[in-house]
């Protein structure tokens, strides 16, 4: 029977360091959840190569730096010269570091079935680029739109909600409903007006996500639902898909931050 020897992370650390320096890469277990979902607390390993000319981190890498007295693996959010702005994708704040902390910087992901994935891929750097623009759509909201300015705002968010939805804006008399799949700009647009949806009525949940989703898509449907009986307006599936596309991506932009938003 295999044991398993666990060492400190000082030893480790110290090997990392010291492959580093002669410029190898290396292999080691990756433990801790301020990464998640990216990377999974002793789900993975991770391979860290040198950093140096021509091999600087960009922005969305990630990258293992020292800082008080720790090493961390967190993702570059910003690069400003010699200066860094790191910041866990599980993590509300920044850290940050000088160039010269910067040890190593992640160069792929090894899952337990043995499937590698390098971090240098196109798929993995648009990942990286989509949680670096969520995590900004949300700081945004959370300085713009705090938890006390959405009780204020989302009454005012439904209202105006209806009253587009529901209002005899257009096709006055004529047969409006349409059930054949299509895509067409104003559905875009659509979609766009349910981004926020399940933020503004996150609040009436306390902020606990999936109630959210739910009480939000079920609004979409609804608005879309009532057309077909008003003669003055019509149903259109695609309308009613592009609403709900609208309110499941601004829920997958916003959740997390609404876990901690209270």
């Amino acid at each position: 029977m295999e044991k398993t020897v666990t060492l400190p992370n000082e030893i480790i650390f110290e090997a990392v360091e010291e492959r580093m320096a002669r410029g190898e890469a290396t292999v080691i277990p990756f433990a801790g959840k301020s990464m998640e979902p990216t990377l999974r607390d002793g789900r993975v390993k991770i391979r860290l190569a040198p950093v140096g000319e021509g091999r600087m981190p960009r922005r969305g890498d990630i990258v293992l730096f020292r800082m008080g007295g720790r090493h961390i693996l967190h993702r570059v959010v910003r690069r400003e010269g010699t200066h860094y702005t790191m910041r866990g994708d599980a993590c509300a704040t920044c850290e940050k570091v000088e160039s010269c902390d910067v040890v190593a910087k992640l160069d792929s992901v090894i899952y337990p079935n043995g499937r590698c994935t390098s971090c240098q891929s196109a798929r993995w750097r648009l990942r990286s680029a989509l949680i670096l623009t969520a995590k900004g759509v949300r700081r945004g909201l959370s300085y713009t739109i705090g938890r006390r300015r959405r009780r204020v705002l989302s009454p005012l968010y439904i209202v105006a909600l209806l009253l587009l939805m529901w209002a005899p804006l257009a096709g006055l008399g004529i047969p409006l409903n349409n059930f054949v799949l299509g895509i067409r700009l104003d559905h875009l647009i659509h979609a766009s007006v349910y981004l926020p949806a399940a933020w503004f009525i996150a609040h009436w949940w306390s902020d606990r996500s999936r109630p959210s989703l739910i009480t939000a898509l079920l609004l979409a449907m609804t608005t879309e639902g009532v057309q077909y009986l008003l003669p003055y307006r019509g149903f259109d599936i695609n309308d009613l898909a592009a609403n709900l596309m609208g309110v499941t991506a601004g829920w997958l932009t916003v959740r997390r931050k609404l876990k901690t938003d209270k």
